[in-house]
């Protein structure tokens, strides 16, 4: 991945303000996604004491939680695309295998 400094990061976030360039982003994020996974949050690094701050440890979920997020991962297993579970997810349906 190209290494960017913070004038070319603050031009792309202003082009993704912009409906048309937000839903081609989303759309070629999801279509780069092979596998869709559940997980118990956010599959973020891992922080120093971040299970004592956030009370749980993000996990790898066989079916939908209660609470979660699904993670779209690319044919190399990198983070493709995330949905929130309340939030707009991703364009189309998805089941953990998908």
């Amino acid at each position: 991945m190209k290494s960017i400094g913070p004038k070319e990061l603050v031009a792309m976030l202003r082009r993704f303000q912009d409906r048309k360039e937000y839903a081609a982003l989303k759309k070629s994020c999801e279509a780069a996604a092979t596998e869709w996974r559940w997980a118990t949050t956010l599959m973020l690094p891992e922080l120093p004491y971040d299970d004592i701050v956030s009370g749980s440890k993000a996990k790898w979920a066989k079916k939908q939680p209660r609470v979660g997020f699904l993670h779209g991962l690319d044919a190399d297993g990198a983070f493709a695309a995330f949905a929130a579970p309340n939030g707009p997810g991703p364009t189309r349906k998805f089941t953990s295998s998908s």
